[in-house]
């Protein structure tokens, strides 16, 4: 990318010099004048007889003017005639109708050349406009018209043959290398918006590809590529719309940065509404108003950039500076070197200034000006989002670190309280033995030493680091004990279809075992039946053990389907019995992290929950 900025700044440098000013000795003879004529009707023989002609030297600026015509009177000097004629070159490009009379030609007779004249038939080829001029043994006086809806900015050159062949080679090499780096960047633009989504890459890439085809239509490359294609009428029109196009896409990206850099508001009012007098001019040019709609344009480049340097010197919030993509220092060089290019190519437009060489041609600077701002850009954002990553780093760190904390506590509580509430607990069933609340008493010891289990069992779960413990047992004798070991065993009716020993953490199948048992019998009608089986199903050509427990629906109601898993659910009627809301949610997080799942169902009358777990 640098040696793409370095390549663009040798080309534009190079697009001002200008070769052919070394055969000036050889014209010094050449000498220019120019006339009004205001009303745009004058006729040749009017002009050369009767109108006064005004010397000038370098470029003629005139400004804007609707209905005025301007005469050039060109003095030709003496050559030897039948050797290489005279090129009569004009510059800038952008004028649409000019004539040449030679007093040498019969009558009034004259030769055309301009934007609505096709460039396939002029006279000799060339970027800019030129004519072809017999040498004659003593000097003569040649006449231009020129008539345009642009600014009047005339530059007249007069060059041997071999000269003006030089400098448009000169001119069409740089113009090629400007044009192809600057379409490599906007394509190099697109891309990275494409990946970003950064709108500042998107302001760029269409400021980018404006400035492309304003280059194309603004220094006759277009007029000479598409002469085939389309007529000069309308890349001339079209050369008027995309320098209003330009201007406003420029403006709106220099928006964004004082936006960015966290424009205030009373300097952000006069921005925004210059920002969008483009669109007055557009609006101007598409009824018709060419020269008005330029002339309002070239206020804009004018204004826009004297009152961004305001902005951007005296109008940016220091608080919100840090948060730009941009150090300030960087953004006011940027809007300096902008407050001069916009006031050297506008002014001369304006007819405010005299027109330089310079002048003409300032606008290509923007392009690689706002190159280098996007690569300065990329820059501090690769340097931003490399100081972001190692901050995000380091809080994820910090705050892995106290999280780790936190379960390392927290585990070390739930020990403890499980150990410091089992062993009273413990005492006071020994105490109420033999007594007549004994039963009672019992399963609220029983309720809560459940509850501390099934907490611990929630802590092991979210312990990322626990390992499973591969056993060899025989999952049906864990399903009797289970049974014998609950108060009525005589409501169980266990059907063991399976003698398959099940490798897998016996500890963890257990705990699911009693779980669901428990669940069944606490919110089922008491002293019903609950069938429980145990048998080998294939599940996608995988075998699995599946424990199946049916009971009637209680007092408590059927679980919602959708909710019966979820961590703390219980049903309405269900929250006036003990419970926590975690033993299904226990059973199918474990399950699934034995490799196995379960599943519920239920009828009008009767629930069925199955639990599987693979060989």
């Amino acid at each position: 990318m640098k040696r793409l900025f370095v390549l663009l700044f040798i080309v534009f440098g190079c697009l001002f010099i200008n070769p052919a000013y070394a055969a000036k000795d050889e014209t010094n003879s050449f000498s220019i004048a120019y006339f009004k004529d205001a009303s745009g009707q004058a006729s040749f023989n009017e002009v050369e007889t009767s109108a006064t002609f005004t010397p000038f030297e370098g470029i003629l600026s005139k400004g804007y003017d609707t209905k005025a015509v301007y005469w050039l009177k060109v003095l030709i000097p003496p050559g030897k005639p039948g050797t290489q004629p005279w090129i009569l070159r004009l510059q800038p490009s952008w004028h649409d109708n000019i004539r040449l009379y030679d007093p040498r030609e019969q009558g009034s007779h004259f030769r055309q050349t301009g934007d609505h004249f096709p460039w396939s038939l002029s006279e000799f080829p060339s970027l800019s406009h030129a004519f072809v001029l017999e040498k004659t043994n003593t000097p003569r006086d040649v006449y231009i018209r020129i008539q345009s809806v642009h600014s009047y900015q005339i530059n007249v050159e007069l060059l041997s043959q071999i000269e003006a062949e030089r400098a448009e080679w000169h001119r069409m090499l740089l113009l090629s290398l400007y044009l192809s780096v600057m379409t490599l960047v906007w394509f190099w633009a697109i891309i990275n918006f494409w990946s970003t989504r950064d709108p500042l890459l998107g302001y760029f890439a269409t400021t980018q590809l404006t400035a492309i085809l304003y280059s194309l239509l603004a220094f006759g490359v277009a007029r000479a590529l598409l002469d085939k294609f389309i007529t000069d009428s309308i890349l001339d029109k079209a050369h008027s719309a995309i320098i209003i196009f330009y201007t406003f896409a420029a403006m709106q990206f220099n928006k964004l940065l004082l936006d960015n850099a966290g424009m205030k508001r009373w300097i952000s009012i006069p921005v925004n509404l210059i920002s969008f007098l483009p669109i007055v001019s557009l609006c101007l040019y598409l009824f018709g108003h060419i020269t008005n709609a330029l002339s309002i344009n070239s206020i804009c480049l004018m204004s826009f950039p004297i009152v961004t340097i305001i902005a951007v010197w005296t109008g940016i919030e220091k608080s919100k500076t840090d948060r730009s993509i941009f150090p300030l220092w960087i953004l006011r060089l940027y809007f300096t070197i902008s407050l001069f290019i916009g006031l050297l190519g506008a002014l001369p437009l304006l007819n405010i200034m005299k027109a330089t060489s310079i002048s003409s041609q300032i606008f290509l600077f923007h392009g690689p000006l706002l190159i280098t701002l996007i690569g300065i850009f990329l820059v501090f954002r690769s340097r931003n989002l490399l100081r972001e990553q190692k901050r995000s780093l380091a809080i994820a760190n910090t705050v892995a670190e106290q999280e780790k904390k936190k379960r390392v506590e927290q585990r070390r509580f739930m020990t403890m309280l499980n150990h410091e509430i089992k062993i009273p607990l413990g005492i006071l069933k020994l105490l109420v033995a033999g007594q007549s609340i004994q039963s009672k008493a019992e399963r609220q010891i029983d309720t809560i030493v459940a509850l501390l289990e099934r907490c611990l069992l929630d802590d092991q779960l979210r312990d990322q680091n626990r390992k499973l413990k591969n056993t060899l047992f025989d999952p049906a004798d864990i399903v009797r004990k289970l049974i014998h070991n609950f108060n009525s065993p005589e409501r169980f009716l266990f059907n063991l279809e399976s003698s398959t020993c099940l490798k897998n953490d016996q500890e963890i199948c257990e705990i699911l075992a009693s779980n669901i048992l428990d669940n069944a019998v606490k919110y089922s009608p008491e002293g019903s039946t609950i069938e429980v089986s145990l048998k080998d199903i294939s599940i996608d050509e995988k075998m699995y053990i599946c424990l199946r427990i049916k009971n009637q629906i209680g007092r408590a109601g059927a679980p919602d389907p959708n909710r019966v898993f979820e961590k703390y659910y219980r049903a309405e009627a269900a929250r006036s019995l003990p419970g926590t809301g975690l033993g299904l949610y226990l059973v199918q997080s474990f399950a699934i992290s034995l490799g196995g799942h379960v599943s519920y169902h239920s009828s009008s009358h009767e629930v069925e929950f199955s639990l599987c777990i693979p060989h």
